[in-house]
Order: structure tokens, then C-alpha cells, then sequence
């Protein structure tokens, strides 16, 4: 059997798609500006409608983590979409018809939306708030140190948090130094002051960030996992794993980023069967997001599982066709067939 060398992907990988990756949960949306700018990349495309979905509570603020299941829509059949910090999220491969949407999270009462989709959408629901009394869950969400914040330090939180949805950076940057500097123990500006720099490429700063970050909430997820994407960047893979499997623990459900940098790690420390499952996880998503599907297929080719590795180097030539990478996609699916014909012959 002639094997078929993987493409080079080793190295951090943010130039085949654009755009760095992202920090987790509650921070992802802002640092996934590739799937934000989503909606506008896929319209021209033939890969189908999409639905963006923006979750908010009575108060107008937005609801992270809410979990979204959609039916009518046979992409997202069982597959359930979490919003993002800023509370949005998107459902993209959507055909026309009737749909029906079934929200819910945390200390919130669910909500089901039924509409008739003609053509690409946003829609805005509200989720209402459970009194008080009603039995909460028992995970942490935001630190206790944090609830103490005071008001003034909130309001710059909340600002810096907005101009990072804005990809204001430097703005938001100052924001969150202004909010730190009103509350030193705020672990949630430390995280946002994080995740600014690393948007600005100050990967050292950022990474410094997320370490004052957990020095005061240990289980900051935002922070665990932009620790791990910093020094998979890095490469320094075991001390990675060791802020990812921590953020893995730190919640049930996940949204698709963080099981990319978990295979991003194995695949790092050449552990293929742990990265293809990871990455396999993070599939499960299907999102825009190509070095996904690229290192998906490296991780078959390593493994002389060509066939495996075809579907995903179209897919990521459907997302990222005019990248500097797709010369280089098209010319290995062309040794790739090939190879799986012989193979069948």
C-alpha cells in the first residue's frame, strides 16, 4: 500500500481559514469571529440557509451555555446548538420549511419557537428566569469571588464585553483593565482581558491573563480552555491537557471548540486514535470552521485511513476554497482517490 503524507499541519494552523480559534464557553462566540462572520460567507454559497439565533432573558441581557434542539431540519436532527457569550448561535445546511425550536438553560424556564423558514433568518427569543426557590443546579457557573464585584466593576465588564463582540480589542482591552482595576479579584475580566490580547496576537500577555484568571477561580472555563488553545499554539501539549481535561470536568455539555483543541493536543503528542475521536466530537457540530476538517483528515492519512480522510478535505474546501491551503487540498484528494481506487481494484 503507498502511503500518502499528511499535509503539513503541525504547526499552528490560524492561516488556512483565518482567524485564531477560540477561548471556550462563554468567551467562544467572540473569539470564533470566523463562524459570527458565518452567515454573510455562507450566503453565497450552495451549502443552504441559515438560522442565527439570539437568546436573551427579560432584562435584555444575553443567555450563554442555553441549549438549543431544532426540528425540522434534517442537519440538526438530534444534534443540539449552544449559544455563545453574547448569547447567539448559528444553524447552517437549513433547507425551507416548517422548523420548530425548543430552548432552554439553567435557571431559566424553556421556550419552543415554530415558524416556516424561506429564506436565511434571525430570530430573537426570551427565556424567563425561575423564581428563586426552584432547585438549582449544582454546578458553578461564576465564581463567588466575582459575585462580589462591585457595581461599578461589573458595568466596565459588561462594556468590555460588548466591544469584544464589536472586535474592538484594544477597546475592549481597556475595559476589562478598567473593570480589574476597580475589582483585582475579578477573574472574569481577567479572562475577557485574556482573550483580548489574544485577539491582538499577544499570546504571552493573553496566556498570563488566563493564568491570574484561575489563580482566583480555578474553575474558570473560559480561562482553562484559551490557557490550552495558547499553549497548543505553543506546542507544549501535556500542559494543555492537563487545562483542557480540567474544563472537560468542569461542565456536562461542551460546546464543539473544546473537543477541537483536546484533538489538536493529542494530535500534538501524536496520540491519532484520541485526536481522531476528539476531532470527530467537534464534527459532530459541522462547523465553519476548515482547520477543523483538514486536521480531521491529516489524522486519517496518518493513519492509512485514506477513504476517511476524502469527505473531509472537501469539506473544508466547501468552507475555505480560495485559501492558500486549497492547491495544496486539491492536488492530495487527487492522490488520495487515486490511491482508494487502486486499493479496489
Amino acid at each position: 500500500m503507498k502511503r500518502i503524507p499528511a499535509m503539513d499541519a503541525r504547526d499552528p494552523i490560524r492561516r488556512l481559514s483565518g482567524g485564531p480559534p477560540f477561548v471556550a464557553s462563554a468567551l467562544i462566540g467572540l473569539l470564533l469571529l470566523l463562524v459570527r462572520a458565518g452567515p454573510g460567507s455562507l450566503m453565497g454559497s450552495d451549502r443552504g440557509l441559515y438560522l442565527q439565533v439570539t437568546v436573551k432573558d427579560e432584562a435584555g441581557a444575553p443567555v450563554p451555555s442555553a441549549e438549543i434542539t431544532a426540528e425540522g431540519f434534517a442537519a440538526w436532527a438530534g444534534r443540539p446548538v449552544y449559544t455563545q457569550t453574547e448569547g447567539w448561535a448559528v444553524l447552517t445546511n437549513l433547507e425551507k420549511g416548517d422548523y420548530r425550536l425548543r430552548v432552554s438553560a439553567p435557571h431559566y424556564n424553556s421556550v419552543v419557537y415554530e415558524d416556516h423558514l424561506i429564506a436565511s433568518d434571525h430570530v430573537e427569543l426570551v427565556l424567563r428566569r425561575v423564581p428563586e426557590a426552584a432547585p438549582q443546579s449544582t454546578v458553578p457557573t461564576v465564581s463567588g469571588v466575582d459575585l462580589a464585584a462591585p457595581a461599578k466593576a461589573q458595568a466596565e465588564y459588561r462594556k468590555g464585553m460588548a466591544q469584544l463582540q464589536k472586535r474592538r480589542y484594544e477597546k475592549a482591552r481597556q475595559l476589562f483593565q478598567a473593570a480589574l482595576g476597580a475589582y483585582p479579584s475579578y477573574s472574569a475580566a481577567y479572562a475577557g482581558l485574556g482573550t483580548s490580547l489574544l485577539q491582538q496576537g499577544k499570546r504571552g500577555e493573553a496566556l498570563e491573563a488566563f493564568r491570574q484568571a484561575l489563580r482566583l477561580n480555578e474553575s474558570c472555563y473560559e480561562a482553562l480552555v484559551g490557557s490550552g488553545l495558547i499553549l497548543n499554539d505553543f506546542k507544549r501539549y501535556a500542559e494543555a491537557h492537563r487545562h483542557l481535561a480540567t474544563a472537560a470536568g468542569v461542565r456536562m455539555n461542551h460546546p464543539w471548540p473544546l473537543y477541537y483543541e483536546l484533538g489538536r493536543t493529542h494530535y500534538g503528542l501524536d496520540q491519532l486514535n484520541d485526536a481522531e475521536k476528539n476531532f470527530q466530537k467537534a464534527r459532530e457540530a459541522h462547523p465553519p470552521y476548515g482547520n477543523l476538517y483538514l486536521l480531521l483528515a491529516n489524522t486519517f492519512v496518518l493513519q492509512q485511513k485514506y477513504e476517511q480522510a476524502i469527505p473531509e478535505l472537501e469539506e473544508f474546501l466547501q468552507i475555505a476554497p480560495e485559501s492558500q491551503a486549497a492547491g495544496e487540498v486539491r492536488s492530495k484528494l487527487r492522490l488520495l482517490r487515486a490511491e482508494v481506487e487502486k486499493q479496489k481494484q
